[in-house]
């Protein structure tokens, strides 16, 4: 069974009072004083076939860089949350429209299975080129990311 693993839970882990002494997570409003302006993206977490790999070889080494980048990620202000999803004993549901817009349900992803959602990370930044730079710091553990600005209601 997946021992899973919960950004939300991890991002708990890495408030000040859990990190060294030396290092004190910035609060939301320090961080937008820091940064100005910022916008919210969400980070989709893309497992693939190294990704897995990765799991399977060491899946506490693999758990301990994503850690870690979490821990880094709350203490530099910018992470807002994430989850990961249940991707291993259960497989999702896709459910599509067909022309008449009846609900078709199929079992697997939407996508095939060569790549599958893994999960997601929220984080605030100046902007997209400062969150593509933040997304390039994830850890070499094999997942791909693909950066999203989340929509703001005016």
């Amino acid at each position: 069974m997946r021992e899973f693993l919960s950004w939300t839970a991890l991002s708990e882990l890495a408030r000040p009072s859990r990190l060294c002494s030396t290092t004190r997570a910035l609060t939301r409003s320090e961080y937008r004083t820091k940064k100005g302006n910022v916008m919210r993206f969400a980070f989709v977490i893309i497992e693939n076939e190294r990704s897995r790999k990765s799991v399977v070889e060491d899946r506490a080494a693999h758990r301990r860089g994503i850690e870690e980048w979490m821990k880094r990620a709350a203490a530099e202000g910018y992470l807002l949350g994430g989850e990961a999803f249940e991707t291993e004993s259960i497989a999702p549901v896709t459910i599509r429209r067909d022309a008449d817009l009846a609900p078709v349900v199929t079992e697997g992803p939407f996508a095939g299975s060569d790549e599958t959602l893994g999960g997601y990370i929220l984080i605030e930044a100046a902007g997209m080129q400062e969150a593509v730079e933040i997304a390039k710091s994830w850890p070499a553990t094999g997942e791909s990311l693909e950066v999203r600005p989340l929509w703001e209601a005016s």
